[in-house]
């Protein structure tokens, strides 16, 4: 429904409307992922003593899961009222409400309250399907092709943004105990109080801009012009029988019998899925060996590639877009774009094959792990990667000119919203690889001041905490200290680190083995070194895989249960999940009788670093060791106590165990 041929008032007044909408956009998602970092020390802060340790991660999830459902079942409510009301009420009450609800989650004392305090806001942030309604209102012919990619960045700024002023303002009297901030009173009788009231004013400022300088786009408010033409869309809309008489009040059921909005939603559906399982495999392909289908790539070589196609992104998005789709149409780009995933699909195992017949020879792909002539394919492969998610924007643009009246918008995006979630939450799960995340970052910054990430290293620091970690970097590292403090090189590294756990990757047949023993009633536990604030961010992507765990059976390096200073290579993480299943298997500060010790030898741990496995077996349990083919060849005959050694998890034979055969 966007008007054409603005004159150069309309301009400007778009370029403000645009940039007030762009950043109200911010505020949902950082309410939404502010409070990962710190949910489990709110639960302790404001759970009755008697609650049990091992009880906080349920309580925490649910905080967590009630803030989505709340959102999932407003949207629509939302977009519908603006639909009748205007949009610029429905935003600045939502704005507002998202504020008080922020506030009163940052001096709550009780959980109820804390729950109140999430139904409230995840009720309020219905708002992002009235935001992309305005948009499509004062989005014109010329600068919708733009603009809808632009505004697609603000969710990937904003959920890094969110974990992070969490994770640095949360609890200043523990973390900065010197400073003055860290002696406040008030933030020491309320430690979560920081992060919520940034977040609040952040939306109040927004709140500002919307009432002072937002101006309603609603046609039915302000008689606005001719609405989008449809002919360069009329391929992808044809079946579409547009009624002049718009019932005042469509049903969910009535807008989804108009066949163009039908089309445009089903598509949506399919695209969100697709998407997400190539981002799901292409980092996986560009580091796996080649053996796995791999290329093999060096972790600059995968860096470049990046680089390259968020390049590609800006300069396509906001520069060649707007010209195609003057040149081609809405519908010829949309139909286009979204083949383009088949292609995405289609060019890897090409890309394998011609590795795999040059074995040795390093014309395609060098022996260290640089593109040579490959070259000549990543290079399409990336533009045809970014090509195919040019079509999300395109969708919605699609979806504005599907709708029969400019009066049912609200309620159409909420649709979309809706429709848009439940696809990402159907895609293909994986089990989490964050070690090559880490790899990837940690080479990137070292290789700048010379440095190598040798597997010497690596292998020493797998499964240290993040301080230790880094320090042994450094010990191995002359000279880097003097280039780079510990400190910025951490604030770098976590930095980064958090725009790529999103696309976390799977550990080869991790996935299978954990619903195998689930669906056998197996009781497994995850223990991981990982801060909350990481692992949050880690599998916030891949919330049905880690539903397989207990709530109060995944450990951190936060969690109570681990005392400070005691993580891996220590045993305590491991008995601590074991006692989280109900195994009778003691603590690692006192020795086992022999009751525990025979409870402790029938765990069965898997790792991939050297300190986790040194960690379980101090526990007294069986290890299956899954090393990466770098760390394995540092010293292939050495198992450090390992029961058994596998190149991956789909090589592990459950029977062996006495466990149910895997299918």
């Amino acid at each position: 429904m966007a008007i054409q041929n603005p004159t150069a008032h309309q301009k400007s007044i778009f370029y403000r409307q645009l940039a007030v909408l762009w950043i109200c956009r911010l505020v949902e998602p950082i309410s939404m992922t502010i409070l990962f970092p710190f949910i489990n020390d709110m639960m302790e802060h404001v759970l009755p003593p008697d609650v049990p340790r091992s009880r906080i991660g349920r309580y925490s999830g649910f905080v967590e899961s009630v803030f989505s459902f709340a959102s999932f079942l407003c949207m629509y409510q939302w977009g519908k009222l603006s639909d009748s009301t205007g949009r610029k009420p429905v935003i600045l009450s939502g704005l507002i409400g998202i504020a008080a609800s922020l506030v009163m989650l940052g001096v709550s004392r009780s959980y109820w309250l804390v729950l109140l305090a999430r139904i409230m806001s995840g009720a309020l942030c219905g708002n992002a399907s009235v935001l992309r309604a305005a948009l499509g209102e004062i989005t014109t012919q010329e600068s919708e092709n733009w603009a809808y990619p632009l505004w697609s960045i603000g969710w990937d700024l904003s959920i890094i943004m969110g974990p992070l002023i969490g994770a640095t303002l949360s609890q200043p009297a523990e973390q900065y105990p010197d400073s003055w901030l860290g002696k406040i009173a008030f933030l020491q009788e309320f430690p979560f109080f920081l992060p919520c009231a940034s977040a609040a004013t952040f939306a109040l400022m927004a709140f500002l801009l919307i009432f002072f300088l937002f101006e309603e786009t609603l046609p039915a408010k302000v008689n606005r012009g001719k609405p989008h033409d449809l002919s360069e869309t009329s391929p992808l809309l044809d079946s579409a029988k547009v009624s002049e008489e718009i019932p005042p009040d469509m049903s969910i059921r009535q807008l989804l019998s108009i066949p163009a909005v039908r089309t445009v939603m089903i598509s949506t559906f399919l695209l969100c899925f697709i998407a997400l399982s190539f981002d799901a495999v292409f980092v996986l392909f560009t580091y796996s060996p080649v053996k796995y289908n791999g290329l093999a790539l060096s972790h600059t070589a995968m860096a470049k590639c990046f680089s390259l196609r968020g390049i590609l992104s800006i300069l396509l998005s906001l520069l060649a877009l707007p010209l195609a789709q003057r040149k081609l149409g809405l519908a010829t780009l949309y139909r286009g774009f979204s083949a383009c995933w088949t292609l995405c699909f289609a060019l890897p195992p090409v890309m394998n094959a011609l590795v795999r017949r040059d074995v040795g020879q390093g014309r395609w792909v060098s022996e260290s792990g640089h593109l040579e002539k490959m070259w000549l394919l990543m290079i399409p492969l990336m533009i045809l990667y970014t090509l195919a998610d040019l079509a999300f924007p395109l969708g919605m643009i699609a979806l504005n000119v599907a709708a029969p009246d400019p009066s049912v918008l609200g309620r159409l995006n909420g649709i979309y919203s809706s429709i848009s979630a439940l696809a990402r939450a159907m895609g293909p799960v994986t089990i989490g690889d964050s070690e090559r995340i880490y790899t990837i970052v940690t080479n990137e910054i070292l290789e700048r001041y010379g440095y190598k990430y040798t597997w010497e290293i690596k292998s020493g620091v797998m499964g240290k905490v993040q301080r230790e970690a880094v320090q042994y970097i450094y010990d191995h590292c002359p000279g880097l200290e003097d280039k780079l403090s510990i400190d910025d090189f951490l604030e770098e590294r976590n930095r980064k680190q958090n725009e790529l756990f999103a696309k976390v990757q799977p550990m080869e047949g991790a996935v299978e083995v954990i619903k195998h023993l689930h669906s056998h009633g197996i009781p497994i536990a995850l223990a991981t070194g990982s801060h909350d604030a990481a692992f949050k961010i880690k599998t916030s992507h891949l919330p049905h895989l880690f539903d397989a765990f207990p709530a109060d059976s995944i450990l951190t390096a936060d969690s109570k249960e681990v005392p400070k200073g005691r993580g891996k290579p220590f045993p305590d993480i491991y008995l601590a999940a074991a006692r989280s299943l109900g195994r009778k298997v003691g603590d690692a500060e006192e020795p086992a009788n022999e009751a525990e010790r025979v409870e402790r030898s029938q765990g069965l741990v898997f790792e991939d670093a050297v300190p986790g496995l040194r960690a379980g077996v101090r526990a007294g349990m069986n290890v299956v060791w899954v090393p990466d083919a770098g760390l394995r060849a540092l010293n292939p005959k050495e198992t450090y106590g390992a029961k058994v050694v596998v190149e991956t998890l789909s090589h592990f034979k459950p029977e062996h165990w006495g466990l149910p055969k895997m299918q």
